[in-house]
């Protein structure tokens, strides 16, 4: 099983395999970034760290019938409307609806979380730098791009 941490942007455009690999190091990470197309658009990275599990980042945008960032706003969508209505909920509506792609760290429930930062936060922080952004962590709910709880959800 694997923890997931999805990112839902207002923008189809992401980093390239290269700019996120620059990233890393440029915070410390000695990561190994490899990306599924080989290309600037990316469906799929693996960022690998020596002793740890790698990270897995799959990439959808909204595109087509039934998609999977439609299926997964759809979803979310359905879970808000049985909350009260609150200024939370409704950001993340219209975060949700908004949503052009739909980035999803798969974290292996191996990986060593600890007090310091860890690469999952840095490619999180990454891929939320569009204003927008939406953070979803299984188990917990949706923050947004400054980590900030809006709706909690189990």
């Amino acid at each position: 099983m694997s923890y997931c941490i999805r990112v839902l942007a207002p923008v189809e455009e992401v980093p390239t395999a290269a700019a996120v690999t620059q990233a890393l190091h440029d915070e410390g990470f000695a990561a190994t970034v490899s990306a599924t197309p080989a290309a600037e658009n990316w469906e799929r990275l693996v960022v690998e760290l020596p002793d740890q599990p790698p990270v897995t980042v799959r990439r959808s945008l909204r595109q087509g019938e039934e998609n999977p960032v439609e299926v997964e706003v759809d979803a979310f969508l359905d879970e808000l409307l049985e909350l009260e209505e609150t200024p939370g909920v409704r950001q993340v509506e219209e975060a949700l609806r908004r949503a052009r792609q739909l980035i999803m760290l798969e974290v292996p429930d191996t990986y060593a979380w600890g007090q310091e930062r860890t690469v999952v936060d840095a490619l999180v922080e990454l891929f939320t730098e569009p204003e927008g952004s939406l953070i979803q962590a299984d188990g917990e709910g949706f923050y947004d791009r400054k980590g900030d709880l809006l709706v909690p959800l189990e």
